[in-house]
């Protein structure tokens, strides 16, 4: 987690007493830049390819991180390349937390705030995979001409999983069913950070956010 403290020493435990959200988890600016890109916004839309909502979940990314069991019939080693009428696609149950009634697809769909319930558990599963791939390593590089930031890497893993995250951030050509290049989402972390910033050098967007933490304490310690 990128919030571990609570006292007024730690700009972070600032931001998360003010209610900013800085971690690209549900309410971010992350979030925003992927719906757009992946939904236009659309809760109930579902692709071709069977990916579902604003975030175009996949059923093997909700049960990877534990928001949905399969049903018998559903294959989700292969069923993801699968189109969204395959036998079995999305027969299973979800299992969002504080969403007891939110258990079928249809019901998925018609329910913006699981979703992004989901989103957040995604967000913090995709912090861990990040940290346990040492890919945070990459954060501040530029890789064939594209900042790397962690909602960059995030934008990365939502698209194509950690492992193709990691295998473009080695230079390699990973794309997703449609042919988007997953390097081209590190793009995304650039504009939902600070869409405004996205064009200064690193350095000094740097100064910009240590500035900003500057200003939480300050309010925090004023309330």
């Amino acid at each position: 987690q990128l919030f571990t403290a609570d006292n007024e020493t730690d700009p972070r435990g600032a931001r998360k007493r003010l209610g900013i959200n800085v971690t690209g988890g549900a309410g971010s600016a992350l979030e925003a830049a992927l719906t757009g890109r992946e939904s236009g916004g659309d809760a109930s839309v579902v692709n071709p390819w069977g990916y579902a909502g604003l975030f175009q979940f996949g059923a093997p990314r909700l049960f990877t991180i534990g928001l949905y069991s399969p049903g018998a019939d559903e294959d989700l080693k292969g069923g993801s390349g699968a189109g969204k009428s395959a036998e079995g696609k999305w027969s299973g149950e979800f299992r969002i937390p504080g969403h007891p009634e939110v258990k079928t697809l249809a019901d998925f769909l018609a329910s913006p705030s699981a979703q992004r319930a989901a989103f957040e558990v995604h967000s913090a599963a995709m912090d861990n995979e990040i940290s346990e791939r040492g890919l945070d390593e990459y954060i501040g590089q530029t890789v064939n001409g594209v900042e790397i930031t962690r909602d960059g890497l995030k934008a990365m893993i939502h698209l194509g999983g950690a492992g193709g995250a990691a295998r473009a951030l080695k230079g390699e050509s990973v794309t997703d069913a449609n042919g988007t290049e997953v390097l081209e989402y590190a793009k995304l972390g650039l504009s939902s950070a600070a869409p405004q910033y996205a064009d200064l050098p690193y350095e000094e967007r740097v100064k910009l956010f240590e500035d900003s933490d500057r200003v939480a304490l300050r309010i925090l310690r004023e309330q």
